[in-house]
């Protein structure tokens, strides 16, 4: 029996008897990045002889073609941001917006593209502060797609506003197609953008977010990343194997 872990297990408190009740029947705990075991073995320190890593598989092959079919073209005059998130509270979307008003005041140029639906309550919530902080025209809400890196393709920077995650898949979707990534620090976050040198991580605070998106804004030119030129299952697969060894 072989458990994976995808969460941020400090954020959504794990550490507690019912979570121990379950965990403990299981062979194997597999967490999705070497950041998440970490914590994992430190807020469940009894279970740590059982934990490995296991990364995330992609169909990359599908991600490309997805990507070609129709993908969208942003206006040039404006440095075009993408989240892909659902719309709730740990996503950190609704403070962005006062981001937005602040970047837009100062003559800044941009879009914010957001796909993905979710809590419709939350999305009222949304748009009605966009609207209210005069940022809604500069703001596009896609909703729920099937295809999202019809929409990645040819934007200019992943936004990743979160409060907390473990090890989003999109992080590595923007990395096989070459989009840089400006990630708040959350659990593997250094290690899936940082280390990788594919985007920019920053504190977990509106003013860095702002700092971060502005400093995109002004300079994009100037970044420089490392994307690479094959992405592949190899270690993942390799990490599955030797868990049922």
């Amino acid at each position: 029996r072989i458990a994976f872990v995808h969460c941020d297990v400090a954020a959504t408190n794990i550490n507690n008897s019912y979570s121990n009740d379950i965990y403990k029947n299981f062979d194997k705990i597999a967490l999705v990045s070497e950041s998440l075991k970490h914590l994992f073995d430190e807020s469940m320190p009894l279970l740590k002889n059982k934990t490995s890593v296991v990364y995330n598989c992609h169909n990359f092959k599908k991600i490309q073609e997805l990507a070609n079919e129709n993908p969208v073209v942003y206006e040039k005059k404006f440095l075009n941001f993408i989240t892909v998130a659902r719309f709730s509270n740990e996503k950190g979307l609704l403070r962005v917006l006062p981001i937005l008003s602040r970047l837009k005041k100062e003559g800044l140029f941009f879009k914010w593209n957001v796909v993905g639906g979710g809590d419709l309550a939350y999305q009222e919530n949304f748009m009605r502060l966009a609207k209210k902080l005069e940022v809604d025209s500069d703001v596009v809400c896609f909703g729920s797609q099937v295809n999202p890196y019809r929409y990645m393709k040819n934007a200019d920077v992943l936004l990743v506003p979160s409060y907390h995650e473990a090890a989003p898949m999109v992080f590595q979707e923007a990395e096989y197609l070459h989009l840089p990534v400006l990630s708040t620090q959350t659990c593997s976050a250094e290690e899936l953008v940082s280390e990788r040198k594919i985007g920019v991580v920053c504190d977990n605070s509106e003013q860095a977010i702002y700092e971060d998106m502005r400093n995109f804004i002004v300079n994009y030119d100037s970044f420089e990343f490392a994307f690479s030129q094959s992405m592949s299952n190899a270690l993942a697969v390799k990490q599955f194997e030797d868990l049922l060894k």
